[in-house]
């Protein structure tokens, strides 16, 4: 969605990214003693929006994403972690672990920068919504977004919803989907939430 009446700054954190829990993060309190810990070095900009504030860190790749208002209000609900995307340095801290529950007990699954489409499902399996080229043409920028895959996970703290968005021309060619083609994109950026996503 198209977003007006922002308000941004820059504020001088600490390097917050060191556990590799992001997960935990999720639903932390900006008021809280483990906000000050995650963010007490680095330089941040900080962006205000009615619905949302961004706690940006382009340097190390990573945005955290807090409600103002409602009932995650002054609450972390998304953190994005950019794999060195324009404007945007490359998140630091590899690999990025994430354990999440299926009928047959935990799994977990190890992200690194090289991580590809394929790594993604055949650790989660299928996604629950999956998308990119919906506009349509005839070239790879004709096309729209680029390849997108979303999961459903249960996890030790909160249902979690996964977005994993892939770069490259085989992320945005027609024949994405085909084997060999967008399943060997790796990832450009990915989403971490604790909101449902909206359809």
């Amino acid at each position: 969605a198209r977003r007006t009446s922002a308000t941004c700054d820059s504020q001088n954190f600490d390097h917050f990214l060191s556990m590799n829990r992001l997960v935990a993060q999720l639903g932390v309190r900006v008021e809280s003693p483990e906000w000050s810990i995650l963010t007490k070095d680095g330089n941040i900009e900080h962006c205000a929006y009615p619905d949302m504030h961004y706690y940006n860190s382009r340097k190390l790749g990573i945005s955290y994403q807090v409600k103002p208002t409602g009932t995650y209000a002054s609450r972390i609900v998304s953190i994005d972690i950019y794999n060195g995307q324009p404007r945007w340095g490359t998140y630091p801290d590899y690999p990025i672990l994430l354990n999440y529950n299926t009928t047959n007990g935990t799994r977990g699954l190890s992200i690194e920068p090289h991580t590809t489409a394929l790594d993604f499902v055949l650790a989660l399996g299928e996604p629950t919504r999956k998308g990119g080229g919906e506009a349509g043409g005839a070239t790879a920028r004709a096309l729209g977004p680029a390849l997108w895959m979303e999961w459903t996970l249960t996890t030790s703290y909160t249902p979690l919803y996964l977005m994993a968005e892939f770069r490259g021309e085989s992320a945005r060619a027609p024949d994405r989907w085909e084997l060999g083609r967008g399943s060997c994109a790796t990832w450009a950026t990915i989403t971490l939430s604790i909101l449902p996503p909206q359809t």
